[in-house]
């Protein structure tokens, strides 16, 4: 991987940490809301595991096809 990809994967690991522990800290009362209502389950996130799988695909992808 060269450095403009390095910092591509960078770039791409803190922005999605950034929203990921947005989304996964909501504030109490729409925490609550998530744990009453079921339809909601999916709005609640592991932040490590769907950060590590999305970082892994990114960057199999950028060493796995010549650059454009």
């Amino acid at each position: 991987m060269d450095r403009e990809s390095a910092l591509d994967v960078i770039a791409t690991a803190v922005a999605l940490a950034g929203a990921f522990w947005q989304i996964a800290t909501p504030g109490p009362g729409i925490a609550e809301l998530y744990r009453s209502d079921p339809r909601l389950a999916h709005a609640v996130l592991e932040v490590e595991s769907r950060l590590a799988r999305i970082l892994t695909a990114t960057i199999n992808g950028m060493t796995s096809t010549p650059a454009a």
